[in-house]
């Protein structure tokens, strides 16, 4: 891979797993003892960023054939769909429609998962793009985990929520780059 390629996939990667901070924005509160806790929950959502990105690999190479032909615009049209996706949710976000409560610690399984969704839909297509082969799953599943720990003790008020949306609509924005970079670029993203 080139150096442009690189930060593509890298800039890829992080918007892609943007899904997080919605999600963990304000889950653990930020006192002495609970780092413990936050690292979990974030190691939570790191890894099952990486898992369900393993999973859609394995789905996706059950169909892949049947888009052999088509499958650079199927790619394009999910990385569009995901952008949409994140810009309707940074306009939940800044409603005030994107707060999270639970009662069990299944509740940060859920969310986790839930954020998880943008990298389970992209690796369905993993034969056509998969930026850094085999250590996708691994950059994944980091920079998910980043983004819970800077995310997750975050304390709530009006203007985290504004950042935040800012963050996911500034993620929509670059998928939507990225997309149109890898249909009409000239960019090698194997690893």
């Amino acid at each position: 891979m080139d150096t442009p390629a690189i930060i593509l996939s890298v800039v890829y990667i992080v918007a892609l797993t943007e899904s997080v901070v919605p999600r963990s924005t304000s889950l653990e509160p930020r006192t002495e003892h609970a780092f413990g806790h936050r690292f979990l929950v974030s190691l939570v959502f790191g890894l099952t960023q990486g898992l369900l990105a393993l999973m859609g690999t394995l789905l996706g190479g059950l169909f892949d054939h049947l888009f052999l032909y088509i499958a650079r615009y199927m790619v394009f049209a999910m990385m569009i769909i995901i952008a949409v996706r994140m810009f309707l949710e940074s306009l939940h976000i800044v409603k005030g429609k994107m707060l999270f409560a639970f009662s069990s610690s299944w509740g940060f399984l859920f969310l986790a998962v839930a954020s998880a969704m943008n990298a389970f839909l992209m690796s369905l297509f993993a034969s056509t793009f998969l930026p850094f082969g085999k250590w996708h799953y691994v950059f994944v599943s980091l920079a998910g985990f980043l983004w819970a720990i800077a995310s997750v003790g975050v304390c709530y008020s009006p203007k985290v929520m504004k950042r935040v949306a800012f963050v996911t609509f500034s993620a929509s924005v670059f998928m939507l780059v990225i997309a149109m970079v890898y249909l009409f670029g000239d960019f090698n993203f194997a690893g």
